[in-house]
């Protein structure tokens, strides 16, 4: 049956029906995990995830199965070209040019960059993913009192 099932989803993929193929993979992946083959459950949730990665309703079980559609490099590079073309468009200046090559934008600073913490200030110089975490866990001086005011809901409604 899963087999016939398959099927449909790929004819239905084929023919743009986005919403009958998500339908044939779910069932497929409910198939899957009534026979307790979790694994092959999680690979067809993945599959959903590449057919509609921005479909807010296949999210629950993209979480539940660890699946994601787009890895955080591709999310970063996706924010960054939305960002500049709207800063382009707005006339602003901003670190980063467009790279008439590959038609995408690429910053064109340090990142990530040094903090220098005693002066409040950017350093401009490069340094390890590492060395940024390591300053960033660390928070700057209002984080405590922030986090203070949170735990009283000194914000409420402000807050959201």
């Amino acid at each position: 049956r899963a087999e016939w099932t398959q099927r449909g989803v790929v004819l239905n993929a084929q023919q743009g029906l986005l919403n009958e193929a998500r339908a044939h993979y779910e069932t497929v992946a409910e198939q899957h995990l009534a026979a307790g083959k979790s694994e092959e459950a999680r690979a067809v949730y993945a599959k959903i995830a590449e057919l509609e990665p921005d479909n807010l309703k296949t999210r629950p079980e993209q979480l539940k199965y660890k699946v994601r559609g787009w890895g955080n490099d591709f999310m970063r590079d996706k924010w960054l070209q939305s960002s500049c073309a709207f800063l382009n468009k707005l006339g602003a200046e901003f670190p980063a040019e467009f790279d008439e090559e590959t038609k995408k934008w690429r910053i064109t600073m340090p990142y990530p960059m040094k903090y220098d913490a005693e002066n409040y200030t950017w350093s401009q110089e490069q340094c390890t993913h590492d060395e940024y975490w390591q300053h960033s866990r660390k928070g700057g001086p209002m984080r405590p009192g922030a986090y203070e005011r949170l735990r009283r809901e000194e914000w409420g409604d402000k807050l959201w």
